[in-house]
């Protein structure tokens, strides 16, 4: 997509639900082997004052669901707390957490909704989701070691 239709996409989804999604995957051409698939809304800042949420090493689908049950959270409850499990939000009772991504990280990840909005606006929150023993990447016995590297973005 050009640049003009990919804003003008976002601004329609905006529009319609208060929000998009935004995936980036590795090239299937020329994968690289480090490289972590993610998620992100654009539009929880300007329809609910909220900051914009991304969630990293899911299926885009995946991602897609989650995101969009924490914007329904988001609609019907106001913001997500910060820094404490939320429960309701994924199936068989497994908890997220959302914490502030640190803004040195911003432009790597997030380009588009920083072109999208005035980026001095912008706040980011990681969605964070735990292994199937409910269990976050920061606490003992947590067994997905390849997303405890994504840390150091909070």
């Amino acid at each position: 997509m050009q640049r003009d239709s990919v804003l003008k996409k976002i601004e329609d989804d905006i529009a319609a639900y208060g929000w998009h999604c935004l995936s980036v995957r590795d090239s299937i051409n020329d994968p690289e082997p480090d490289f972590v698939p993610f998620s992100y809304t654009i539009g929880l800042t300007t329809t609910f004052d909220h900051p914009e949420l991304i969630i990293f090493g899911l299926d885009t689908n995946i991602a897609h669901g989650i995101l969009s049950a924490c914007a329904s959270q988001v609609r019907e409850f106001g913001p997500l707390p910060e820094n404490r499990r939320i429960p309701d939000i994924l199936e068989r009772s497994l908890d997220v957490v959302v914490r502030p991504m640190n803004s040195s990280h911003f432009a790597e990840y997030i380009g588009t909704a920083l072109r999208y909005f005035d980026s001095s606006r912008v706040l980011v929150s990681i969605v964070f989701w735990p292994d199937v023993n409910n269990v976050f990447a920061w606490e003992p016995g947590y067994e997905m070691k390849s997303l405890e590297s994504l840390i150091h973005l909070i």
